[in-house]
């Protein structure tokens, strides 16, 4: 019954060690870095402005939504909010999972 329970233990750890190399090495904490001017918006739809990226700003992305003909990062603004860029001009930093020099969260969901 030892063995039994042994083998299940190792099998845990096994499925244990799986999930998290999955979560370092396929997981991003990304950066939206903002080029030019950019308005950020309350929801997809782009009607209620709620913040303005000025050029150098840095945000951290918690998400994309795909709209098919369009990416569009959820951002998490410095101030507390969180909101959608549509569009505008900005680039985005990738850092593997495991840096801590930011503090964007964890995403699979802007590959």
């Amino acid at each position: 019954m030892s063995r039994k329970i042994s083998g299940r233990k190792s099998a845990v750890a096994a499925v244990l060690l799986a999930g998290l190399s999955a979560f370092l090495y396929l997981g991003n904490r990304i950066i939206l870095v903002a080029e030019k001017q950019i308005d950020v918006f309350a929801d997809i739809e782009g009607m209620e402005k709620i913040a303005t990226l000025i050029p150098g700003d840095k945000v951290p992305v918690l998400d994309c939504v795909d709209t098919k003909p369009l990416i569009i990062p959820h951002i998490a603004l410095p101030n507390g909010p969180q909101g959608y860029v549509i569009r505008g001009e900005f680039k985005i930093e990738r850092h593997r999972s495991w840096d801590m020099n930011t503090d964007a969260p964890v995403s699979f969901s802007c590959s």
